[in-house]
């Protein structure tokens, strides 16, 4: 009887043992319905990555279990990401339930490089071409919506082939981590409506604040022009410009499809934004101050930032943010002092400046 005991318990340790190897070992699997459809749906977890490029990995039948775990967008900055070598193959598995099956779904894609996105081995959709390290040409969809049906319930998966041999140069020079995709999915009216209210809005508010910017850095130009003694409208005009093109910036990564034109633009964010501290920290110098040794400071800091930058060595992106503080800073004391003091005009002028 105690042998038999002994037998039973550890047959039951085995067995629970087993099981839990087995589970183990088992591919988390998304499972996809109508519900869990509401809205937008972005896929960022669960994805297989395995660097190369073999025609074979976009079948569904393809053994992933030694494949690494990963998420899509491989930010660079984040240690725990694969290595990425240029480019790679991305598999996503997941249950369709039959209340999605047949109906048309949607899927949206933003990135820097160039992508060809399979269903079960279907190529469904590609953005660029993949054609080696100097022949690829880059796309960035910017979430533009492209439909698609699932035929049937049960097991699919995603296979995505990316490329973008330009990601490492853009990480060193650009300072942009995003090295992969992201990928959004959803019913088709859904989708469409987000990308549609997403455009209009984004559009609507940056076009706004540009010509209001751009407006009033015309409007203190020619003020300037008018009384050239008044050189406070002058820094006036060049904090607005500043501004400005900071959004027309915005507006280019938001609108376009060129990564290769979108990294170029993002190049001028960092100077703009130097731009704009300088020509603050003049305008209130020239207002409320008579010893200008704050601005010649902030002047000298300003270069040596932009030198950096384009240098391409560390901290610049630090030291911006300490200048925007330093201006800041510098700008409320300066306004509160004048407005204590009443220096003619303070009120009216250090009103909009600190509300701002």
């Amino acid at each position: 009887m105690k042998r038999i005991l002994i037998l039973a318990l550890l047959t039951i340790h085995c067995s629970l043992f087993t099981l839990h190897c087995i589970a183990q070992g088992q591919k988390k699997v998304t499972v996809i319905t109508k519900d869990s459809l509401k809205g937008v749906d972005y896929i960022d977890d669960d994805w297989k990555y395995m660097n190369g490029d073999d025609s074979a990995m976009a079948q569904s039948g393809y053994d992933d279990s030694k494949w690494k775990d990963a998420k899509s967008i491989l930010f660079f900055r984040d240690n725990k990401m694969p290595k990425f070598n240029g480019i790679a193959w991305f598999r996503f598995h997941f249950i369709a339930d039959s209340t999605i099956t047949g109906r048309p779904l949607a899927l949206m894609l933003t990135h820097l490089g160039a992508s060809e996105i399979y269903l079960d081995g279907k190529l469904i959709k590609s953005y660029g071409k993949i054609k080696g390290t100097d022949s690829s040409i880059y796309y960035d969809p910017e979430q533009l919506p492209f439909i698609f049906t699932v035929p049937e319930p049960g097991n699919h998966v995603f296979a995505v082939r990316y490329a973008n041999y330009n990601a490492e140069k853009n990480y060193r020079f650009y300072k942009e981590s995003f090295g992969g995709f992201k990928m959004y999915i959803g019913e088709t009216d859904e989708i469409i409506y987000h990308k549609d209210i997403r455009s209009i809005f984004m559009t609507l508010v940056l076009m706004l604040l540009i010509g209001f910017f751009f407006a009033f850095s015309l409007l203190h130009l020619f003020m300037y022009f008018h009384y050239k003694s008044l050189r406070s409208n002058l820094y006036f005009s060049i904090f607005m410009f500043s501004l400005a093109a900071g959004f027309i910036i915005a507006f280019i990564c938001f609108a376009g499809h060129n990564p290769s034109f979108e990294m170029a633009s993002f190049l001028f964010i960092n100077p703009v934004f130097i731009i704009a501290c300088l020509s603050l920290s003049g305008f209130i110098n020239e207002l409320f101050n008579k010893k200008k040794w704050r601005f010649k400071l902030i002047v000298a800091f300003g270069i040596l930032i932009t030198i950096l930058r384009f240098c391409n060595l560390p901290f610049f992106g630090e030291l911006t943010i300490g200048l925007v503080i330093t201006v800041s800073i510098e700008a409320v004391f300066s306004v509160i002092y004048a407005i204590i003091k009443r220096v003619k005009g303070a009120r009216i002028i250090g009103t909009g400046i600190l509300f701002f």
